[in-house]
């Protein structure tokens, strides 16, 4: 299966998303779970203009992994980029989890920190 995972980072490193596409869906009709299959297709279908499709699979991705703050991220700056600013800071807030007592610094500065930090994300 991780053969499978790599050939499809391959193509989306290529900017073959079509390919990566066909990859990730093979995998994920085998295992629905897998969160990293789930993810890849994601952000392929969002380079390919698909962003509905795209934000529906990184949301699979995200049940199937709550903790992983790299699915997280790539669904905050996926609402930010649909104009969904509280969905956007919701799952930014789960990407960096804060410690209790930093919550009200996280308070002070959540914009325009926050709409720089996420203009800005790789």
């Amino acid at each position: 299966m991780a053969r499978g995972i790599e050939a499809a980072q391959g193509a989306y490193g290529a900017g073959d998303f079509e390919e990566c596409v066909r990859l990730c869906r093979t995998l994920v009709n085998s295992n629905p779970r897998d969160a990293q299959a789930l993810r890849w297709l994601g952000m392929a279908l969002w380079n390919l203009g698909k962003r509905k499709e795209s934000v529906e699979f990184m949301q699979k991705a995200a049940r199937s992994d709550p903790q992983n703050p790299q699915i997280q991220s790539l669904l905050a700056v996926s609402y930010n980029a649909l104009g969904n600013d509280e969905k956007a800071e919701r799952h930014f807030e789960r990407a960096y989890v804060w410690p209790r007592r930093a919550r009200p610094i996280w308070s002070l500065c959540r914009r325009p920190w926050w709409e720089t930090a996420i203009r800005c994300w790789p």
